[in-house]
């Protein structure tokens, strides 16, 4: 299901970034309180297809990966 974008605050102590929408696919990073991710896609009523941008060693980093909304506030 596509959705337009939009930005998630972190609200949980901590939420898994997983490689696919559902808690049986591989955890890939860990995001904590606070940090602010953007959606590209809606997945079901449970996960958000999200973007993350990191510098890693002097170079942009952008990753995907599927975070479940229980642990997000809309922005």
């Amino acid at each position: 299901m596509n959705a337009a974008p939009r930005d998630y605050k972190v609200h949980s102590e901590m939420v898994e970034v997983r490689i696919g929408p559902g808690a049986e696919y591989p955890i890939t990073a860990k995001l904590p309180k606070g940090e602010v991710v953007t959606s590209s896609s809606l997945e079901g009523e449970e996960w958000v297809k999200i973007t993350i941008s990191s510098f890693q060693n002097g170079s942009l980093r952008i990753s995907k990966g599927y975070v479940n909304r229980q642990g997000l506030t809309k922005l």
